[in-house]
């Protein structure tokens, strides 16, 4: 399977959400500007996770769906 991996757009927000919810993480702290997004060559999201970065300069990689 192909597929390509991006930074998350506005547009992405609602497909993450509904990702999001199917896989039962919690909802709190979503912010798609933070999202990269796994997609098939249509476009359609496969898959995400955001990167949160800490006010001690550490990132975190959560919410993590597929």
């Amino acid at each position: 399977m192909e597929y390509k991996i991006r930074e998350a757009s506005q547009r992405d927000f609602k497909y993450i959400k509904k990702l999001i919810y199917s896989v039962r993480i919690n909802p709190i702290g979503l912010d798609w500007r933070r999202f990269i997004v796994a997609t098939d060559p249509e476009d359609s999201i496969l898959a995400c996770g955001q990167i949160k970065r800490h006010y001690d300069g550490s990132r975190e990689l959560a919410s993590i769906a597929v």
